[in-house]
């Protein structure tokens, strides 16, 4: 009996640290909504910050980061932008076009495009992180 248990508790430490890496992922609809509505209110600052990305890829967003949130540059030609206004894992994403969205971080690890916004942006679901 005692090594049954042992083979069961065995197992059971097994598939948790399997299971562990995902368990953090909280994909909803409430924040994915929340990501879209904060875009559309915000547009403006969107727009002014891909301007002065444009002018500066390297350039202090620092300014931009109390409406935004979470920003990142990759240093693509042309910059690859992204957004995290609300959570983690929906991310809104200045590629330009599909080709360069899927080098981006966000599409890594299995990252999804929910919605193609227009203008070069798309509302993207990460992955397992």
């Amino acid at each position: 009996m005692a090594n049954l248990r042992d083979n069961m508790a065995s197992r059971f430490a097994f598939l948790f640290c399997l299971l562990l890496p995902v368990a953090g992922c909280t994909w909803n609809a409430a924040d994915r909504d929340a990501t879209l509505a904060h875009f559309k209110a915000h547009r403006g600052e969107y727009q002014a910050l891909l301007e002065s990305v444009g002018k500066d890829p390297a350039g202090d967003l620092s300014r931009y980061q109390a409406v935004l949130k979470s920003i990142e540059v990759q240093p693509t030609t042309p910059p690859i932008v992204e957004v995290t206004p609300i959570d983690f894992y929906y991310v809104l994403v200045h590629a330009g076009d599909e080709a360069s969205l899927a080098v981006s971080d966000a599409m890594r690890d299995e990252g999804r495009v929910l919605k193609d916004l227009g203008d070069g942006w798309y509302l993207v679901q990460r992955g397992f992180m």
